[in-house]
């Protein structure tokens, strides 16, 4: 019935697994109220994480102990992981930091807010999680969802030495005493968030990808001789929980007490269903190589750390201003998974390439020169700087994106010319105004020149009727001096 051969190397299907995972954990995040069947599960995508939980203890301790006892295969391990994980983290962090120093950021999104730098020192060294354990959630929940980052640094970190330095046997005694311990913290300590995100109260999950990891390898016989049976005690175990407790919800008692590790169990037996060549193991493989999923899942860590500081620190605010409806959410998504896809490929890969290069024979002194690192470090920039010149351009040339550019251009055109036309108006006002002036100002001086002209006509003439009287009174004078004279003569004559 079941015949579970395990093989080394790639298997799409747990790309597949990855991209389940992913959806999950949107729906979770971003579909909350979204119409019936999302909206159910979107209430249970909080499992997304547990999946990428067992997942991880999978294929970690895979690594782990097929690359055991090979030269360096500590350090291989430590810096795969660490070219694979930090570069995006520490990147996202460094956007997001920089950004809530913008002036009055705060106030335009309440996520935004500054006081995120009281808590850097958790986020740098990846105990966030311990943080949100004991003094409960964020200031906001923009970076709530690192936890889970957080938890899985703090395993990968102890991990490996437990691999290193422990039987088989031992390993998995281990894991079930982790196992156990998760339930204990869980049941003893029940209050969100510390149940949730505390280190010792999640690492059954971890624990029991783990275990699958080495049965499948070591234990084939009792692996198909038992996890159909798993499979189905476990579904039935959380439908029965379903049944009597009609809730779904991540804070359900039952969940936190014992429900979180029977779907750990529950995930692992699929994980391990997908090495299965008989029906069922073809039926799971057909719907873990489904090609969307396994296109989420190449994508699934950008997806995971972007689409909540995008959601909370972007979406939400255009929500609220614009009142956009829930359909809006679609194209959000398109967006982030468009971020994630550029930062995978102009960014993550960079760093993806030189992973590809360690192996056991790496020499990591002459990696770790100061010459290696500067140039890593030069690259690492010129990488993060094509990374944010294509997603600019890549955005640009979206269609509604480029139309609403052309629209705003033609806007400030318009503005512009505009602007222009008024100030020629203007002036031209203020020209008609200066002519207006001085033609009045030369109508004035035109009248004040004809007034003095007139009043100059007037003395003249003034001065030509005195000049005129005078003659006359001149010419009368003489003649009577010349009558006078006339008649002096006569009587001159008559003596």
């Amino acid at each position: 019935m079941i015949n579970v051969q395990y093989e080394k190397g790639y298997i799409p299907a747990l790309d597949g697994v990855r991209g389940a995972a992913i959806l999950l954990v949107i729906l979770f995040h971003c579909l909350e109220d979204s119409i019936y069947p999302i909206s159910i599960l979107s209430k249970i995508g909080w499992v997304g994480v547990d999946l990428f939980f067992v997942l991880s203890g999978f294929l970690i301790t895979g690594i782990l102990i097929d690359t055991k006892g090979k030269k360096n295969f500590i350090l291989t391990f430590f810096f795969k992981r660490i070219l694979r994980i930090f570069p995006l983290y520490y990147l996202s962090l460094l956007i997001f930091f920089t950004v809530i120093l913008i002036p009055n950021i705060t106030s335009t999104n309440y996520y935004l807010n500054i006081g995120h730098f009281d808590n850097i020192f958790y986020f740098l060294t990846y105990t966030q999680n311990i943080l949100f354990s004991f003094k409960g959630w964020g200031i906001t929940d923009i970076l709530d969802h690192f936890w889970s980052l957080a938890i899985e640094e703090q395993f990968y970190l102890f991990w490996p030495l437990v691999v290193m330095f422990f039987s088989n046997k031992r390993i998995i005694f281990i894991s079930f005493l982790l196992i156990f311990t998760s339930l204990i913290v869980r049941n003893f300590y029940i209050d969100n968030p510390f149940s949730y995100v505390f280190t010792l109260s999640r690492m059954d999950a971890l624990s029991i990808g783990s275990i699958s990891a080495i049965l499948i390898r070591k234990n084939i016989y009792h692996i198909n001789k038992y996890i159909h049976y798993i499979f189905v005690i476990s579904l039935s175990t959380l439908f029965f929980i379903v049944l009597i407790t009609h809730s779904l919800k991540i804070t359900n008692i039952h969940f936190i007490r014992y429900g979180y590790t029977v779907f750990d169990i529950l995930f692992a037996s699929l994980i391990i269903l997908t090495f299965d060549t008989k029906k069922i193991g073809k039926i799971t493989c057909w719907i873990f190589n489904i090609k969307f999923l396994r296109f989420l899942g190449k994508y699934s860590y950008g997806i995971y750390v972007y689409h909540w500081l995008l959601y909370r620190g972007l979406y939400v605010s255009f929500e609220s201003y614009y009142s956009l409806p829930k359909v809006f959410i679609l194209p959000f998504l398109a967006l982030v998974l468009l971020i994630s896809m550029l930062s995978y490929h102009y960014y993550e890969m960079f760093f993806l390439k030189y992973k590809n290069r360690i192996n056991e024979n790496t020499n990591f002194k002459e990696l770790l020169s100061f010459k290696n690192i500067k140039t890593g470090i030069k690259n690492a920039l010129r990488n993060i700087r094509i990374f944010f010149l294509n997603f600019k351009e890549t955005i640009n040339n979206i269609p509604f994106i480029r139309k609403a550019i052309d629209k705003e251009k033609l806007a400030k055109d318009r503005q512009v010319l505009n602007e222009s036309l008024a100030k020629t108006n203007q002036d031209a006002k203020y020209w008609a105004d200066i002519s207006k002036k001085r033609a009045k100002d030369g109508n004035f001086f035109e009248s004040t020149l004809n007034r003095l002209k007139q009043k100059e006509q007037q003395r003249i003439d003034r001065e030509l009727v005195e000049s005129n009287k005078i003659k006359s009174d001149a010419n009368i004078e003489g003649l009577e001096a010349e009558e006078e004279a006339n008649r002096d003569l006569n009587k001159l004559k008559e003596n």
